[in-house]
């Protein structure tokens, strides 16, 4: 009796789970920064979770395109989240410094379920994906906790420091 009851509770439970992950959709939100630059250049890119291609140019610039992946119930939630996702560019003569920044939000809800699920909370939740064209000689070095890395076409010097990544390297 105890396990029918159990099974039926089970299954109403994963059965709302789904549905409110169901609720919950993907937007996304562009960026972009071009930067000309010297011969010799340093790149530090720094970020939790996503994507990221680094591929060598002649142009003489380092471009950056990004997209910030966000999971939200609508798209006014996903870009007040999209906008505590900070891209903080610094750069110097020599070295261009990339970070992804997740700014705390205010006044929003503290739900468990909703944060796992993505359909609120008080933290800012969303991957950065980033291609950037990097000129020739460039030395990359790239910080992540997870996510995809891919880099091709590189002449300079590459360095990647991540928890656990997929790596994918060519013509370097």
């Amino acid at each position: 009796m105890y396990v029918r009851r159990f099974k039926i509770l089970f299954f109403f439970s994963l059965l709302s789970l789904l549905a409110v992950t169901a609720g919950a959709k993907e937007y996304t939100f562009d960026y972009q920064r071009i930067i000309d630059v010297g011969e010799e250049l340093e790149l530090e890119l720094n970020y939790v979770n996503g994507k990221v291609e680094i591929v060598g140019n002649d142009t003489g610039r380092l471009i950056i395109n990004a997209v910030k992946r966000i999971k939200a119930v609508d798209m006014d939630e996903a870009a007040v989240v999209a906008d505590h996702i900070e891209i903080k560019i610094d750069h110097t003569d020599d070295k261009v410094t990339v970070n992804t920044n997740y700014l705390r939000m205010i006044n929003r809800s503290a739900s468990f379920w909703e944060k796992i699920l993505g359909v609120g909370g008080s933290d800012s939740f969303g991957d950065v994906d980033f291609v950037i064209a990097v000129p020739e000689n460039c030395k990359v070095t790239i910080s992540n906790t997870s996510g995809e890395v891919k880099a091709s076409y590189l002449q300079g010097d590459i360095s990647i420091h991540s928890s656990g990544s997929d790596i994918e390297l060519s013509s370097i």
